[in-house]
């Protein structure tokens, strides 16, 4: 080794010093005109191109407009994204499928939107594990009364059976549920046929009273089925669409929705028939009824009175099937639905059972369509998956950069295709007011309202409800509820039943309500109470006991 002088040694080490700090000088001026620059942050607009159907691919940056605030901007960035299932069917089969490389995870969301409980689902799950579905993949399940979060599949045998244990309790439930609903519907028609029976014969007397009692009745029941199977929970599909939106790679949602039905008087019915043979013995003019209408009036007024009711319970509001749309459009997911009919099923000679088209059914096909995702009306299963593994998605990301300077509270992006043949689908950012003021009341943390203390003397029910929303209008507080009042008797029919909505604007969401029964005959009832916050949408039931005495 050469030997270094003590002189030699300290020149060097002051040359090293100089060139550590001269370095480390500049590379603190070079750190300090870095975070003195302007950092531009692109905003992504995710975008897709029709025409007609049909995804149109192969577009240039040139082929885009963008416009924001109603001027144009310049388009920083562009890509094209195409995505499509991987037909795994070949697993199995001897020949080693090319998915047995290792391939990014998936993140799958099933959904079944069930309304009936005649149906096999496990063909449903066995042709998604047999044909998409693999290991490596994650799945989220969500039926309408259970959840199962993300989870990686590692056995495809275990996820099928873990997803399947769910849908048979779904089912059991639904099963369960809907023949209460039937049996009140008995019920009410069992009531209805003995009280005309009671008086002498339909056209011995007006029979409106009774006909109205029983039109109230069973509109409750079937608001009550399409409230809970016939729409979809709205926070619930916003909080997928978010969750969605944070997570990386392909993302795919297939929803087994079932066609809304509900159970319409049957044509051929006994009850139908009574309505129908009102003033047809010849004596429309004799007057009966304290009014003095001739049978054919009434009829009349009975048949609109039924007309005017079926068509407000299957009346679709499309209010927000857009803005629902919307939400998907920037989570990256392609949304499938699969329209199943439930089987036909008869249990009752006065009902039957119409698939109706509902706002929940409107909202999915929307979704799919402005995902790029295909809406299949068939049970056939097999071949609503072969048709979602033969589509290609195709998207497109666009990216901008903010305006500097003055920022307005929310800058409108538009984005316009020079080809008048396409039509280009984006989230614009407008949500109509109503749709923004159901979300937050959806999304805020409200205290579920409770029934405190219900008590029934003689015709009089009391109760007490607390945790009511308070809100503030034009400097005044109030709040409102809807009550229901559901009377049974010794053997759990339905008697009766009305509703009515309370404001209050005193006490702190507390509220004290008095209902008063119709006139009943002496025996022993049950009177089941629901409370619905007309603000914070949370329900409660409560029930109790109550016998009357007739002298």
């Amino acid at each position: 080794m050469t030997k270094i002088k003590k002189s030699e040694y300290c020149v060097h080490l002051l040359i090293i010093l100089t060139m550590l700090f001269s370095l480390s000088t500049l590379q603190g001026q070079e750190h300090k005109k870095i975070v003195e620059k302007v950092v531009v942050e692109n905003i992504e607009v995710p975008v897709r191109v029709f025409q007609g159907n049909q995804p149109v691919g192969g577009l240039k940056k040139e082929d885009f407009l963008l416009y924001l605030n109603g001027k144009p901007k310049e388009i920083n960035g562009f890509y094209e994204v195409r995505k499509k299932l991987a037909d795994d069917s070949a697993r199995g089969s001897g020949s080693p499928p090319a998915s047995q490389h290792i391939a990014p995870p998936r993140l799958f969301v099933l959904i079944f939107n069930l309304s009936a409980y005649t149906l096999d689902l496990i063909s449903q799950v066995n042709t998604l594990f047999e044909r998409i579905i693999r290991p490596n993949d994650h799945i989220m399940v969500i039926t309408n009364n259970f959840f199962i979060t993300e989870f990686e599949v590692v056995k495809e045998e275990k996820a099928k059976d873990k997803i399947l244990k769910v849908l048979e309790k779904e089912m059991r439930k639904l099963k369960q549920e809907m023949n209460a609903f039937e049996s009140e519907l008995k019920s009410i028609a069992a009531v209805l046929k003995s009280r005309l029976a009671d008086a002498g014969g339909v056209v011995a007397q007006n029979p409106t009273p009774l006909l109205s009692d029983f039109f109230v009745n069973y509109q409750f029941i079937l608001e009550d089925i399409k409230e809970k199977y016939l729409s979809i929970p709205l926070d619930q599909y916003i909080k997928i669409s978010e969750y969605l939106k944070s997570q990386e790679g392909e993302k795919w949602v297939i929803n087994f929705y079932q066609l809304g039905r509900l159970p319409i008087l049957d044509n051929l019915g006994e009850i139908n028939r009574i309505i129908s043979r009102l003033g047809d013995d010849g004596s429309s003019t004799n007057p009966v009824g304290e009014g003095g209408e001739p049978p054919q009036e009434i009829r009349r007024v009975i048949q609109d009175f039924y007309l005017n009711f079926i068509n407000k319970v299957k009346m679709i509001d499309n209010l927000f099937v857009n803005d629902i749309g919307k939400a998907f459009i920037n989570s990256g997911a392609t949304f499938h639905t699969q329209l199943l009919s439930p089987l036909v099923r008869s249990f009752s000679n006065d009902f039957r059972y119409e698939t109706i088209t509902t706002e929940s059914e409107n909202i999915l096909r929307t979704l799919s369509k402005l995902t790029g995702g295909s809406v299949y009306s068939s049970n056939r299963t097999e071949k609503f998956i072969k048709d979602i593994i033969a589509k290609e998605d195709i998207s497109y990301v666009l990216t901008y950069a903010p305006n500097t300077g003055k920022k307005k509270k929310k800058p409108k992006v538009n984005i316009k295709i020079k080809n008048s043949n396409y039509r280009v689908v984006f989230d614009d950012q407008r949500r109509l007011k109503s749709f923004k003021s159901m979300m937050a009341r959806l999304t805020q943390n409200y205290k579920d309202i409770e029934i405190e203390s219900l008590s029934c003397k003689d015709d009089l029910v009391t109760f007490k409800i607390k945790n009511i929303e308070v809100v503030q209008y034009e400097g005044e507080k109030f709040w409102a509820v809807q009550s229901r009042i559901k009377i049974l008797d010794n053997y759990s029919r339905l008697i009766t039943g009305f509703d009515k909505v309370f404001k209050g604007v005193k006490g702190e969401g507390e509220g004290i309500i008095q209902l008063k029964l119709p006139s009943l005959t002496g025996g022993r009832y049950y009177v089941v109470l629901e409370v619905k916050d007309l603000f914070s949408l949370k329900s409660v039931t409560a029930g109790d006991a109550i016998s009357i005495i007739k002298n």
